[in-house]
C-alpha cells in the first residue's frame, strides 16, 4: 500500500464494507490510481481531466517519482502504523484505567461500609460486589 493509499484508507475507507466510501473525493483517488482508474474517475467531467492531465505530467517526472525512496516511504508507511498503534493502545488503556478507578472506588466504599457494621448483603446489592470479596477486605 502506498503512502498516498494509506493516508486516504485513514479517512475514507470503510473497514466493515471493505471498500473506500462513496464520499471520497476523487481528486484523492486520482494520486495513486493508475492510467485505467483515472479514465474511469474522470468520465467527462472537465476539472478531472485537468487533474489527469497534471497527474501524468507527475507520474512522468522523475524528479517526483524518486522523490522517497521505497524505504523511506516503507518507513513513513511504517511510523503511520506504530502511530495508529499507539493511539488505539492509548485509547485501550484509558479505559482499563477508568475500570481500575472505578473498582478502587467500590472497594474503598465497601471498607468503609464494612467499617461501619453495614450488613455485608446491603453492601454487595449497593457496590456490586460479591459477598466473598466484601469478606477479604
Amino acid at each position: 500500500m502506498s503512502l498516498i493509499w494509506t493516508i486516504i484508507a485513514k479517512k475514507y475507507y470503510n473497514k466493515k464494507e471493505k471498500k473506500v466510501k462513496k464520499d471520497t473525493p476523487k481528486h484523492l483517488l486520482m494520486l495513486d490510481a493508475n492510467s485505467e482508474e483515472l479514465k474511469e474517475l474522470c468520465k467527462g467531467d472537465a476539472i478531472m481531466e485537468k487533474f489527469k492531465k497534471n497527474v501524468d505530467k507527475l507520474n512522468d517526472d522523475k524528479t517526483v517519482i524518486d522523490f522517497l525512496t521505497k524505504e523511506e516511504e516503507d518507513e513513513i508507511i511504517k511510523t503511520s502504523y506504530y502511530d495508529d498503534g499507539l493511539e488505539a493502545g492509548l485509547k485501550q488503556g484509558e479505559k482499563h484505567g477508568k475500570k481500575l478507578g472505578q473498582m478502587e472506588e467500590k472497594l474503598d466504599l465497601a471498607k468503609k461500609m464494612k467499617e461501619s457494621n453495614i450488613d455485608l448483603d446491603l453492601i454487595s446489592k449497593i457496590t456490586g460486589l460479591s459477598r466473598k470479596k466484601l469478606e477479604t477486605l
